[in-house]
């Protein structure tokens, strides 16, 4: 009887430790896909911000693309893409495209001259 209790203890321990590995592999996915959602909603803002700046001290037409360019980066446009058209903008690109934004903003815009 002992043996046999030991046995479904041992079964019970398995099992359970089996539910834990299933809910924190799901849990770790929800939790990275919170992060890149936010750090997506965060790009957006910053380069969204970076057109307005544009548009009110430098000139409307950087201003436009930049709002246009931060668009890119919002996760309901992204979803939108995906349904619609099948599609979405890989992340590699958004890094790409967000360093390219960056560079171009400090480096050799107006913007970039009145900010020093």
């Amino acid at each position: 009887m002992l043996r046999e209790a030991k046995k479904e203890l041992f079964w019970f321990f398995i099992i359970a430790i089996g539910v834990n590995l299933i809910y924190f592999k799901q849990n770790a996915m929800e939790i990275k896909l919170f992060i890149v959602k936010s750090i997506s909603w965060i790009v957006g803002a910053v380069v969204f911000s970076i057109g307005l700046l544009n548009v009110l001290l430098v000139h409307p037409v950087p201003g436009i693309v930049y709002f246009l360019l931060s668009f890119v980066y919002l996760p309901p446009v992204n979803d939108l893409l995906k349904k619609r058209y099948g599609f979405s903008v890989p992340p590699a690109v958004k890094i790409i495209l967000g360093v390219v934004i960056i560079w171009f903003t400090l480096g050799v815009s107006d913007l970039g001259d009145m900010i020093d």
